[in-house]
C-alpha cells in the first residue's frame, strides 16, 4: 500500500473494506487490503505520509489484529506480517509528535536502514549498469560502456533524485 497516495477519505475503505451498501456507491462486500493480506504480508510503503487519523485507525487493527469492514459489526481476524518503509526516521518523527510513537513500536522490529546514493560509493556503478543493461536488452542493443572515468563521474555526482534518477541516467546512457 502506498501510504503517500491513499486518499483519506478512501482509507477505511481500502484497508479495512466495506459491506453491501456500506455507504452511497457500496456494491458487493469488498474486503480491505489488510484482511486480503492475511496469512502473508501487508507493506507499507512511505508510512510516515499517512494522517494521525490513518495512523490511529491502523494503530487499532495492528493492537487487536482483527478488522471490522466499514458497515460491519463484527471484527475478522488477521493473521499478517507487516513491513513498513520510510524516507524520514519513524522513531525521530515519533519524538517529534509527526507519527505517533505508539504505532512505531507496533511497526517495530527488525529495523534496516539503507544508506542514501550519497552514501551507497562503489555501489552506484552497480546499480547504474544494472539499469543500463536492461534498457540496453530492452532497446535491441549491446551493454554500455562502464569505463573508469564514467564510475567516477557517477560516485561524484549527488543524485538528489535518488535511484529513479540514476535509473533515467542510466536508460539515456544505454541508448
Amino acid at each position: 500500500v502506498n501510504c503517500a497516495a491513499l486518499p483519506e477519505a478512501m482509507f477505511e475503505t481500502i484497508m479495512f473494506g466495506h459491506v453491501d451498501g456500506a455507504f452511497p456507491g457500496a456494491g458487493k462486500a469488498k474486503s480491505g487490503k489488510l484482511e486480503a493480506s492475511s496469512g502473508g504480508t501487508l507493506l507499507l510503503d512511505e508510512a510516515e505520509s499517512m494522517s494521525p487519523a490513518m495512523q490511529a485507525k491502523l494503530l487499532r487493527v495492528l493492537q487487536d489484529r482483527a478488522v471490522e469492514r466499514l458497515g460491519e459489526h463484527g471484527l475478522r481476524a488477521l493473521d499478517l506480517r507487516v513491513i513498513s518503509t520510510s524516507k524520514t526516521d519513524l522513531r525521530v518523527a515519533g519524538q517529534s509528535g509527526t507519527f505517533r510513537p505508539d504505532l512505531f513500536y507496533r511497526l517495530a522490529g527488525a529495523e534496516l536502514v539503507t544508506p542514501s546514493l550519497r552514501e551507497a560509493g562503489e555501489d552506484i556503478a552497480l546499480i547504474f549498469a544494472h539499469y543500463a543493461q536492461l534498457a540496453a536488452r530492452r532497446y535491441g542493443r549491446t551493454d554500455p560502456d562502464m569505463g573508469f572515468g564514467l564510475q567516477q563521474h557517477l560516485k561524484r555526482r549527488p543524485w538528489p533524485g535518488n535511484v529513479r534518477e540514476v535509473k533515467a541516467a542510466a536508460e539515456a546512457h544505454a541508448l
